[in-house]
């Protein structure tokens, strides 16, 4: 399997945990994805990740139980967001990138629907630009 494959993997993971945990696995998750996206390629995170956490950064996050800020700093300053909460207190996350690439997501949390949104937008860019160069972006 290789490099990319197994990120890919993390991600779809990641992704899956986010859509049937609760608020009680989050710090888990967010760390899980922290892991996972620190394993892109750095050109990939240096051009749609600009501003990621370091480790002792997020660590503090999570030590706090800062998880919608953690998960909001997993975005760095190269995507989008937009929050909201549904009347049956769901919450409801999307993640905008590049191109007008998207995704929506519900979750338990906000910081799971942000993550979900997040690694699933990252599993496109990972594989549009997988053996390619990011020059162009």
């Amino acid at each position: 399997m290789s490099t990319t494959d197994t990120v890919d993997a993390q991600l779809a993971s990641t992704a899956q945990a986010c859509a049937t945990a609760d608020a009680f696995e989050q710090a888990d998750i967010l760390n899980q994805a922290w892991k996972a996206i620190v394993e892109l390629p750095v050109e990939l995170r240096q051009v749609f990740l600009p501003g990621f956490p370091s480790a002792g950064r997020f660590a503090q996050l999570l030590t706090a139980s800062a998880h919608e800020t953690a998960a909001i700093e997993l975005l760095g300053n190269g995507l989008g967001y937009i929050a909201s909460r549904s009347p049956d207190g769901n919450h409801i996350a999307t993640v905008s990138g590049p191109g007008g690439a998207e995704f929506t997501e519900v979750a338990d949390t906000l910081a799971l629907g942000l993550v979900a949104g997040l690694v699933k937008l990252l599993q496109v860019l990972l594989r549009e630009h997988s053996g390619t160069t990011l020059a162009r972006h």
